[in-house]
């Protein structure tokens, strides 16, 4: 059985969804104007962190966690640069690849899609290094 530290996942989930805030409000005006190049000008293109949001947010994040709990785990992640290659090839092979797709065949801004990834590289970089430390 493997074992799991939900508390290092609860912790890791906070510090990333505190991240992607941090990371979101210093890009806040470069998202809003890409996000307006896709959206008619009746849509609303900013978003507001209501509780229940930030609540869905923590448990994607929590869920998240818990998978690379599970490969850190089996993988057997424990060094700084397992850590940084792991994340690399997460962040690579799961948001690049779907961020590629709807760039383009649904004609998503690329821009956005790169302010997107950056968020889930650190993010990943963030749950992994807890995960793979803090056993």
């Amino acid at each position: 059985m493997i074992q799991i530290n939900y508390l290092a996942i609860a912790v890791g989930a906070v510090i990333a969804v505190l991240f992607s805030a941090l990371y979101y409000f210093l890009l806040n005006k470069q998202v809003i104007a890409l996000r307006a190049t896709k959206l008619s000008k009746k849509e609303d293109v900013r978003t507001v962190a209501t509780p229940n949001k930030i609540i869905i947010e923590l448990v994607r994040t929590f869920v998240l966690g818990l998978v690379l709990a599970y490969a850190v785990r089996l993988l057997g992640v424990a060094t700084f640069d397992q850590v940084v290659v792991v994340a690399f090839w997460l962040w690579l092979g799961f948001p690049v690849v779907l961020f590629v797709g709807q760039v383009i065949n649904e004609h998503f801004p690329g821009r956005l899609a790169a302010i997107h990834a950056g968020d889930w590289l650190v993010k990943l970089l963030i749950l992994v290094t807890i995960l793979a430390y803090w056993r």
